[in-house]
């Protein structure tokens, strides 16, 4: 999709006010519309021109998008008889301390 068209629909929704939200699968377009552009070296200024979207919608609905994609880490596991309790640290930061190795286990597959 070009700018050109998100900015039709966009157009199409009528007068907004500020904190109105865009539907979901018009904000997704937008998103990846403004991923693209911004691979190819444009800015959140001009894709937010091109889209009829403020730059600060622009920026958070690509980063949200990129938060949510799944992560793989690098996991080390040790036969140390020592280390009795694991700590699980999240991508965005929350550390779980104390865990057993069934505890975590079962941690990992509750977050999938």
């Amino acid at each position: 999709m070009t700018g050109a068209r998100i900015r039709e629909q966009v157009a199409a929704l009528g007068r907004r006010r500020r904190g109105e939200r865009i539907p979901a699968e018009l904000r997704a377009e937008i998103a990846d519309y403004a991923r693209g552009r911004r691979a190819d070296g444009g800015r959140v200024r001009e894709v937010a021109a091109e889209t009829g979207v403020s730059p600060e919608s622009i920026r958070r609905w690509t980063v949200r998008a990129k938060a949510t994609e799944p992560v793989a880490l690098p996991v080390h596991v040790s036969r140390d008889e020592v280390c009795a309790q694991i700590a699980v640290v999240t991508p965005s930061g929350v550390r779980i301390e104390g865990l057993e190795v069934e505890q975590a286990a079962e941690l990992a597959r509750r977050l999938g």
